[in-house]
């Protein structure tokens, strides 16, 4: 037997006991994250139609609060890379930059929108030979890189310690690279 109160402002209280409860789970992918549950004071109140709808409903419930909380992850994880002192870039698989922090801009004296979308070759000392430059990245984008290079900025080369890492998915398939 299940007690409640039901009550308003205006017309007091008044106890109940729930005769019928239709309860749904919340689910994503495997993961249990929690339930959406109903009651009513009426034996048996619940239509096959009404519990379909309260699961539907859960497996809505489920995806919006499970994006809020990705959202929520991604802006702590935008704001700790935006506020990084080591320069930071992010590419894709074709060597595009599509991330760069404001680091990165510093150390390279460009804005943001002069590496976005640039093939990230553009980083590097115009003299680097392209065949060493190819297999560096092609080694980052397989188990990472790590050693001394010469950046570029304007006319200026210079040197700069890098480390290359591949960005994998869920699933673990390369999808970027990190430059670092």
């Amino acid at each position: 037997e299940v007690r409640v109160i039901l009550g308003e402002e205006n017309l007091g209280e008044a106890e109940a006991t729930l005769a019928s409860l239709s309860c749904s789970a919340m689910r994503v992918g495997d993961r249990l994250i929690g339930f959406v549950a109903v009651g009513r004071i009426q034996p048996n109140a619940f239509s096959p139609d009404e519990v379909t709808l309260l699961d539907m409903f859960a497996v809505q419930a489920a995806a919006v609060l499970e994006n809020s909380l990705l959202n929520e992850r991604n802006a702590v994880l935008a704001a700790a890379l935006q506020n990084l002192a080591d320069a930071v870039l992010l590419t894709d698989l074709h060597e595009v930059i599509i991330h760069a922090n404001p680091a990165a801009c510093t150390l390279f004296d460009v804005a943001p929108d002069q590496l976005h979308g640039h093939r990230v070759r553009k980083v590097f000392a115009p003299g680097f030979p392209a065949e060493q430059l190819g297999r560096i990245l092609d080694q980052g984008l397989v188990t990472g890189w790590s050693g001394e290079i010469e950046g570029h900025r304007h006319d200026e080369a210079f040197p700069m310690s890098l480390q290359l890492t591949p960005v994998r998915s869920r699933g673990g398939r390369v999808i970027g690279l990190v430059l670092s």
